[in-house]
């Protein structure tokens, strides 16, 4: 597979499970949805490199709904994510908007409808930074991720976070 994942790595590891209890992102976090905030889950993202893996735009929301949208992913780029490596694209002010159904002709597809993405692909941003860097993510911001055409891995730890109130 050209996409490999690690679900839970802090239960394996006391390096992930400082990360995502200790690291500055979980101070961010509260900042953004108060003070009192749960851990929901982490996984290890590790795109490899020449593959033509593409993570097809879509809302996380619908994939954990909760009683209210105070949740938030702390993407880690353990690499440095390029244009070329396959990086986050995001859709700014997405968030404050619908939610798209991931469903069509009775499939899941775990995507949004192509008449949805073409609506949106012209304001899409490239989420890149060195290594060590962070990007805060709101569950309702659609978004997605292209191929990683390098010639590495491509890494991020992802740890998400809930109000308390948000069952």
């Amino acid at each position: 597979p050209a996409l490999r994942r690690v679900q839970s790595p802090a239960e394996v590891s006391d390096v992930f499970a400082d990360v995502m209890y200790h690291a500055r992102t979980v101070d961010y976090v509260a900042e953004l949805i108060g003070p009192s905030i749960k851990f929901h889950h982490g996984k290890v993202n590790s795109k490899q490199p020449g593959a033509a893996t593409q993570v097809k735009f879509h809302q996380d929301f619908t994939f954990q709904p909760m009683s209210n949208d105070d949740l938030i992913s702390a993407l880690l780029f353990v690499d440095e994510v390029t244009l070329e490596n396959g990086p986050l694209e995001v859709v700014p002010g997405t968030h404050k908007g619908p939610l798209y159904s991931l469903w069509h002709d009775g499939v899941f597809t775990g995507a949004v409808a192509d008449e949805v993405f073409e609506q949106h692909q012209h304001n899409i941003i490239k989420c890149t930074g060195k290594a060590g860097s962070v990007c805060l993510m709101h569950s309702s911001l659609l978004h997605g991720s292209t191929p990683n055409l390098s010639d590495k891995p491509r890494m991020l730890y992802i740890a998400t976070y809930y109000a308390e109130d948000a069952v």
